[in-house]
């Protein structure tokens, strides 16, 4: 779902589709059509210019250097591929690799946001990444649910952000412990409590998390981002549903976070689900 589109459309600006407005904590909530969160979304771009980008990554922070391309919903292979399979291109859907069941296909580096968030960091990315220290277990710089931030200092990515906040969705399917649903809630609360603190009232880009290569059935991964977009906002008796769709006043005065989504179908879930939780609350008042 977080699929980049931008190397088949690459003349295509994003599009702003609806705007949700918090009136007492100064915060927004917008979302957007475009073909890549990476690079059709950050300062390159006229609207929204987001300075900060929200990425799904893995709990070492190592992209996705270790595999040529990663079976949907996990589980993380064991071994780095070997031998011909390692130039293998796998085509469509697939069911078994290195003899390990896997999920419904296989992504590759371009599919998904952490993959070129590493491409076009280079480097400057991998040396930072590098330098974090091991928290957890025997190499988890950033375990599931928690998030670090990371300063860009050079390469492409530099052209479109500023910092980028790294946070681990769990696996929908393959989690080792926990809830993946309260676990998913968690990536949202504190990647976006960070990128607050480091944005500087600019506007915080954000995909739908655990919805890629981490797995999650797509509506469930909606309705998750469209509770913690709401909680975060605050008060749900002060949240406007703005149809309006221009982007003035971006990121000037307060807070914004804006969902960058790739398919049209699944933005219009998403501004479905804020607005019915949003009109759910105003009916139990």
């Amino acid at each position: 779902v977080n699929m980049s589109k931008a190397f088949y459309k690459p003349g295509i600006p994003p599009k702003l589709l609806r705007t949700f407005t918090s009136t007492d904590r100064n915060r927004s909530v917008q979302v957007w059509l475009t073909p890549c969160i990476v690079t059709k979304f950050g300062k390159s771009t006229a609207s929204p210019a987001c300075t900060v980008l929200i990425n799904p990554g893995n709990p070492q922070l190592s992209g996705v250097s270790k595999f040529p391309y990663f079976p949907k919903g996990g589980p993380v292979p064991k071994e780095h591929v070997k031998g011909s399979a390692k130039d293998w291109q796998p085509l469509g859907y697939v069911s078994n690799w290195g003899g390990m069941d896997v999920g419904s296909g296989m992504l590759y580096a371009s599919s998904v946001v952490d993959g070129l968030v590493h491409q076009l960091g280079g480097w400057q990315l991998r040396l930072e990444c590098s330098m974090k220290p091991v928290i957890e277990g025997d190499d988890q710089k950033c375990p599931v649910g928690k998030c670090i931030t990371t300063y860009t200092r050079g390469g492409r990515l530099l052209e479109e952000y500023d910092a980028i906040v790294h946070t681990t969705p769990p696996f929908y399917r393959h989690h080792s412990h926990g809830n993946p649903v309260s676990d998913l809630r968690q990536c949202y609360r504190t990647s976006l409590s960070t990128a607050v603190s480091v944005c500087n009232n600019g506007v915080i880009a954000l995909p739908l998390l655990g919805a890629g290569g981490r797995g999650f059935p797509l509506d469930l991964a909606i309705d998750v981002a469209a509770s913690e977009i709401i909680e975060w906002c605050g008060d749900l008796g002060s949240l406007v549903m703005d149809h309006r769709r221009d982007d003035h006043d971006n990121g000037n005065s307060h807070n914004i976070v804006a969902f960058g989504i790739p398919e049209l179908s699944n933005a219009e879930s998403l501004i479905q689900a804020i607005e019915k939780k949003v009109t759910q609350s105003f009916s139990e008042v």
